[in-house]
């Protein structure tokens, strides 16, 4: 990939990024720092031990692996596997897979979470404020 494609590209992709904290206060931005931190350190523990799990149990390249069970978007991955020479199918398919476990499996697991609170709320009898009952 040529050097001037791929430096505009990613400022592209800085500029579409940075674009969403547009109107954002500074204070706000950093109060979600803590939170967004620690939410990387899980995302990369859990990346690390699943990339791990299947490089020794499939003897795939790791840096295919990594980049691949990474998180962040997919067009982010793909520039990054563009960028490292690993295979942009392996790291593009696995990222898709990843979007579509999450997009259908995140509803069935919120149903099957929610079930127990939503049959407690219909079978439980409504309960009044005093004086607002019939006859009142």
């Amino acid at each position: 990939m040529p050097t001037w494609l791929a430096v505009a590209a990613m400022v592209g992709l800085g500029t579409l990024s940075g674009g969403r904290f547009t109107g954002m206060p500074f204070r706000l931005l950093l109060g979600y720092l803590g939170a967004a931190m620690g939410a990387f350190a899980v995302s990369l523990v859990a990346t690390a031990a699943v990339a791990i799990s299947v490089t020794l149990a499939a003897r795939l390249p790791a840096a295919e692996v990594i980049v691949a069970y990474a998180p962040g978007a997919v067009d982010a991955m793909m520039i990054l596997a563009l960028a490292l020479n690993v295979d942009p199918v392996f790291v593009g398919t696995h990222h898709l897979a990843r979007v579509f476990v999450v997009s259908f499996g995140l509803p069935l697991l919120a149903r099957y979470v929610s079930t127990p609170d939503a049959k407690r709320t219909k079978s439980s009898e409504p309960v009044l404020p005093q004086g607002d009952g019939p006859g009142d």
